[in-house]
C-alpha cells in the first residue's frame, strides 16, 4: 500500500495517530516520540490533530489529546457493490446500521477502505454519510484488460467498483488484450490516473475457456491457494485412519452416502434399521473434521479465513486442502472414516424418543444418488437392484421413515417447496 496516496507529503499516518490516542491520552510531543516523527512531520501533526478536533473525534485535555466518542463522525469501512451503490459500515459492532454514501461524497474512498465518515440521520430507516478522511486503503488488486501502445500501457478495469484506467509499465511476454491482475500503487486523483504493477497474467478470452471464473476469483479476492505453512502441516498426516478405542465402531452397519449426481462433497452419511420394539433407529454420521484440524494451527487459521468452500459450475475452491476435503474427511465408500454420529430412536409418529452423540468410525457401503435410490425403490432398473441387493431393505426403511417424518411436518403446517433447479452443461472446451 502506498501510504503517500492517503496522507501526502511528510504527513504522519492518521490511523497510527488515532490508534495511539484511543489507547491513552497523549500530547503532541508524546505522539511525535511514539511515532518517531521527523521535524517536517511534526509540523503536519499539528494540522492533523486540529482536523481531528474539528471532526469531534478527539478533544484537548490541557496539552494532551484524548479520544472522544463522536456521535457525528465514525470510524468504519466502505462497502461498494456497484458504482453508485456505496455504503459506510461503522467498525463499532454495537452500531447496528449502515449509511448510504453518495458517489460525490466518497472523498476518494473505494471499496474496503477504512475511513472516517460524518453521518446524519435522514429518517428512521435512512442514514447518509460523507467520507471525511481515508485512513487505510483496502482495495489493492484489480482485474482488467491490458492495452499496449507505443511505449505506453494501461489496464482497463473490469471491476465497476474501480472505473479507472490504470497506468502500468509494459513488460515482456505480455500481449495486448490479455486479462491481468494489477496491484494498485497510487490511487486516482483529479489530475492523475491511478498506477499499478501487473502481478499476474490470467489469459485471453479468445483462447482460454473458463477465464471468467478466474476473473471472479480475483475480483472477490477469494483465497484459492494454500500457503506453505498449511501444506507443511499436512505432511504430518498419514494416509490411513487412526482409530482409538474410545470411538464407537459402526463399520459393520449399512451406512451409505446419498447425494445429487453433481455433488462434490461427501461429508454426511445415513443408515436406518428397525428396532425390536418396532421403532426406527436413524443414524446420521458427519465427517469428524476436528480430528484433523486442531485449534491454533495454520490449517485452522486458513479454514477460518476462508469460512466456506466456494462452488462454481465446473470448479470448487475448498475450505480445506484436497487431502482432507476429498480424502480423509470425505466419506468415500469402501474406506474407514472418522465421524461424529447422532443415533436417534424415532417412534411411529416421528417423535425422537431417545438419542446419543458419539465420536465414531464408519465404513460407507456405497456412494448413492437420489436418482439411483428412487430407481431401486421403484424396481425400475433390475441391474441396479441386483447390484445393491444387500441395501434394498435399508432403503425401504429410509422411505418408510421419511414418509412418517413428512406426515408429521405436514401436520405441523410445514410447506413443501418444489422449485426448479438450474443445471449447467459444458462442452470439452469449457463453453
Amino acid at each position: 500500500m502506498n501510504k503517500e496516496n492517503i496522507h501526502p507529503g511528510n504527513s504522519p499516518d492518521p490511523l497510527a495517530v488515532l490508534e495511539v490516542i484511543r489507547d491513552a491520552p497523549a500530547s503532541e510531543r508524546e505522539l511525535a516520540e511514539i511515532l518517531d516523527l521527523h521535524r517536517p512531520q511534526t509540523r503536519q501533526l499539528a494540522r492533523l490533530l486540529h482536523r481531528f478536533q474539528a471532526l469531534g473525534i478527539i478533544r484537548a485535555r490541557g496539552k494532551s489529546f484524548a479520544w472522544a466518542d463522536s456521535q457525528r463522525v465514525h470510524l468504519g469501512i466502505i462497502r461498494q457493490r456497484r458504482r453508485k451503490s456505496i455504503f459506510f459500515v461503522p467498525s463499532d459492532r454495537d452500531l447496528n446500521w449502515s449509511a448510504k454514501v453518495d458517489s460525490e461524497q466518497t472523498g476518494g474512498a473505494f471499496d474496503s477502505d477504512l475511513v472516517l465518515a460524518s453521518v446524519r440521520t435522514v429518517n428512521s430507516s435512512l442514514r447518509e454519510a460523507r467520507i471525511e478522511m481515508v485512513l487505510k486503503r483496502g482495495q489493492v488488486k484489480i482485474v482488467g484488460r491490458l492495452h499496449l501502445a507505443y511505449r505506453l500501457a494501461f489496464v482497463e478495469s473490469l471491476d465497476e467498483k474501480f472505473p479507472f484506467d490504470i497506468d502500468v509499465t509494459p513488460g515482456e511476454q505480455l500481449s495486448d488484450g490479455a486479462i491481468v491482475t494489477v496491484a494498485i500503487d497510487t490511487y486516482p486523483s483529479p489530475h492523475h490516473h491511478p498506477s499499478g504493477t501487473i502481478i499476474e497474467q490470467l489469459g485471453n478470452f479468445s483462447s482460454d475457456p473458463g477465464l471468467d471464473i478466474e476473473i471472479i476469483i480475483r475480483k472477490h479476492d477469494l483465497p484459492h491457494q494454500f500457503p506453505p505453512e498449511v501444506m507443511a502441516e499436512l505432511e504430518s498426516l498419514s494416509d490411513g485412519v487412526n482409530i482409538d478405542a474410545q470411538r464407537l465402531d459402526l463399520r459393520q452397519e449399512s451406512i451409505v452416502t446419498i447425494d445429487g449426481e453433481t455433488a462434490r462433497d461427501f461429508d454426511d452419511a445415513v443408515c436406518v434399521r428397525r428396532l425390536d420394539n418396532g421403532n426406527y433407529e436413524l443414524g446420521v454420521h458427519i465427517a469428524d473434521v476436528a480430528s484433523y484440524v486442531a485449534p491454533g494451527t495454520a490449517l485452522d487459521d486458513e479454514a477460518r479465513l476462508r469460512g466456506t468452500s466456494v462452488y462454481f459450475p465446473e470448479k470448487a475452491i475448498p475450505m480445506l486442502p484436497e487431502v482432507l476435503s476429498n480424502g480423509l474427511c470425505s466419506l468415500n465408500p469402501g474406506v474407514d472414516r472418522l465421524t461424529v454420529s447422532s443415533i436417534m430412536e424415532i417412534d411411529a409418529k416421528g417423535q425422537v424418543v431417545g438419542y446419543s452423540l458419539n465420536r465414531s468410525v464408519i465404513h460407507s457401503k456405497a456412494r448413492m444418488t437420489y436418482t439411483e435410490v428412487n430407481q431401486i425403490l421403484s424396481s425400475a432398473d433390475p441391474e441396479l437392484n441386483q447390484k445393491y441387493d444387500h441395501l434394498i431393505e435399508s432403503f425401504q426403511l429410509m422411505r418408510e421413515l421419511s414418509q412418517v417424518l413428512i406426515r408429521m411436518r405436514s401436520e405441523r403446517g410445514a410447506i413443501d417447496f418444489n422449485l426448479p433447479e438450474a443445471v449447467f452443461h459444458f462442452n470439452d472446451e469449457g463453453q
